[in-house]
């Protein structure tokens, strides 16, 4: 959930223009490419804090709204029950039935 998140409120608030490039190991990281969502970069969970938090304080996004999709997106990826958030289970629901299908 957080990860596909993350490429949202990246191309949507950072860069309309970003690629993705999906890896196994953050060593497999391109020299020129801005990881996230992995252990040990910067654009990840830190301190309790999904990955859409950490950029949304890394690049200074304090719009209210995004912080109540972060609300939603940090109980669907943790489900730490640190904020109420009952659509979250939902969320959560639709992306597991998501990848779920194969063509």
């Amino acid at each position: 959930m957080d990860r596909a998140a993350c490429a949202w409120l990246l191309r949507r608030f950072v860069d309309p223009d970003a690629e993705f490039v999906f890896v196994d190991d953050p060593d497999e990281v391109p020299a020129d490419a801005t990881a996230f969502d992995m252990r040990g970069v910067v654009l990840s969970h830190h301190e309790g804090d999904c990955s859409f938090e950490t950029i949304l304080r890394h690049y200074g996004l304090d719009d209210p709204v995004l912080w109540d999709v972060a609300r939603v997106v940090h109980e669907a990826d943790l489900a730490d029950d640190r904020y109420e958030a009952p659509e979250a289970i939902g969320l959560d629901v639709v992306c597991r039935g998501l990848s779920m299908v194969r063509d």
